[in-house]
């Protein structure tokens, strides 16, 4: 099975169109990788590093506490929850600047 990029920016020459035209045609398109290295399998594992998961477990409880502190919701206490789970990095520090478990101002 082929896998299908999104397309990326490159500088190209005259030969390189000409090239690519002749392969649009012919239906053999050549296919890049995306990022260079990356590959599922090396976000996979990354995703079951134990730092990872003690980070992303981490930040999805402080972030869910901010979220439910600040608005007084246990909907934005999920969203919080999900976003630090997926960005546990960004998300405390967002929350950081908001001003840690602190109600918003009305």
């Amino acid at each position: 099975m082929h896998q299908v990029y999104p397309p990326q920016a490159v500088s190209m020459n005259y030969a390189d169109v000409i090239r690519l035209k002749n392969a649009l045609r012919s239906g053999r398109v050549p296919m890049q990788r995306p990022l260079g290295d990356v590959t599922a399998d090396s976000i996979t594992s990354t995703l079951k590093n134990p730092v990872w998961i003690a980070l992303s477990t981490a930040s999805m409880a402080a972030c869910a506490y901010h979220g439910y502190r600040r608005n007084n919701s246990v909907g934005w206490a999920l969203w919080w929850g999900l976003m630090g789970s997926m960005f546990p990095v960004i998300a405390p520090t967002i929350a950081l600047a908001e001003g840690f478990g602190k109600p918003a101002r009305k």
